[in-house]
């Protein structure tokens, strides 16, 4: 049967949107000896890997990022507006002080926000900042896991433990804080690692 135009526009509109699309992640995955699970469970809901990367700063590696969604997403919008929970999974790959820490926490924040949104969310920025200076030490193989829980909010913890008092109810903040991991600011290979559009390299977990 002859192929139209139509056909073939059609045919290759829909490779390349596979394209796109992350292979079917169905097992864990390493990625700098650490291991990235292909689904997460957020406040009761179920999230599917959307992508890993390394985020780079400077001459070293600082962290293995993974992006934890209901459903795919290839654009910063998209993952914002995705409904449910929504996990930022990261792992530390060297050791920082605390006051390193909130220094980079700041200086992504201002990066990511406008100045009317960064007076706007002072007081939260503000928490962030007392939180890290709570901490004793960051350690290279720490757990980050930063959660959006529609209803609750942003909740941070740190191994398994909650790094605020109370979660930041703020979604405008979260939006901002979002924008340092998959939006254009973002180092444009750390960003298209999470959205799934290729970056980092995954082999099988052993086991």
């Amino acid at each position: 049967m002859k192929m139209t135009r139509r056909d073939v526009l059609g045919a290759l509109t829909a490779g390349a949107a596979a394209a796109l699309l992350p292979a079917r992640a169905d097992a864990a995955t390493q990625l700098e000896g650490y291991t990235v699970e292909p689904t997460a469970t957020v406040a009761g809901s179920k999230l599917q890997l959307n992508g890993a990367g390394v985020r780079r700063r400077a001459y070293f590696k600082a962290e293995m990022g993974a992006l934890y969604l209901a459903s795919h997403q290839i654009s910063f919008e998209g993952v914002f507006k995705a409904p449910g929970p929504k996990r930022i999974h990261l792992v530390i790959l060297r050791d920082f002080s605390p006051n390193m820490a909130a220094k980079m926490f700041l200086s992504d924040f201002k990066a990511s926000a406008s100045d009317e949104e960064y007076s706007a969310l002072l007081e939260e920025v503000r928490l962030m900042g007392e939180a890290y200076s709570r901490m004793a030490r960051i350690s290279r193989g720490d757990v980050v896991d930063c959660d959006w829980i529609p209803g609750t909010g942003f909740v941070p913890q740190v191994n398994g433990q909650m790094l605020l008092k109370a979660p930041i109810a703020s979604e405008r903040f979260f939006r901002v804080v979002l924008q340092n991991y998959v939006g254009t600011g973002a180092p444009a290979d750390y960003r298209n690692a999470l959205l799934g559009l290729g970056g980092a390299a995954e082999t099988p977990a052993a086991g």
